[in-house]
């Protein structure tokens, strides 16, 4: 999270100390890491976003990437099955237990040390309108 803090990539991360939310030093947060070749380019259009979440759909066995209050795109696809049900399961069930913090990490390779876009989310109710 530092590494956005001082502008070294792209990304947002809310103050947590703001929202009144402490995370113990060994709680995981729940995420999403995209690796390409295009990282850079990625997380710069990424950064145009307001990412408000990102969130299972396991009907359609994807990932729907929400930004702002009207927007929602398939970011990406995964072979349904039982244990990627189960996991999709987990992935939002650890997601509810951090009261709604998760993360999108772009970077080169998912070896590399180094993130060209990351965004801590927390998931909020939408508006009423």
């Amino acid at each position: 999270m530092a590494i956005v803090q001082e502008e070294s990539c792209f990304g947002s991360v809310p103050d947590l100390d703001i929202l009144g939310i402490s995370l113990s030093d060994d709680t995981l947060i729940p995420g999403v890491a995209i690796a390409s070749s295009r990282a850079m380019g990625l997380a710069a259009w990424t950064n145009a976003l307001e990412i408000t979440s990102i969130d299972v759909d396991r009907q359609r066995a994807c990932l729907i990437l929400s930004a702002g209050v009207s927007k929602r795109w398939i970011y990406a696809f995964y072979r349904k099955n039982r244990q990627t049900d189960q996991e999709a399961e987990a992935w939002e069930a650890a997601k509810k237990a951090c009261g709604g913090l998760h993360f999108l990490a772009i970077q080169e390779s998912l070896d590399s040390d180094s993130c060209d876009g990351f965004w801590l989310i927390l998931d909020m109710p939408n508006p009423p309108v």
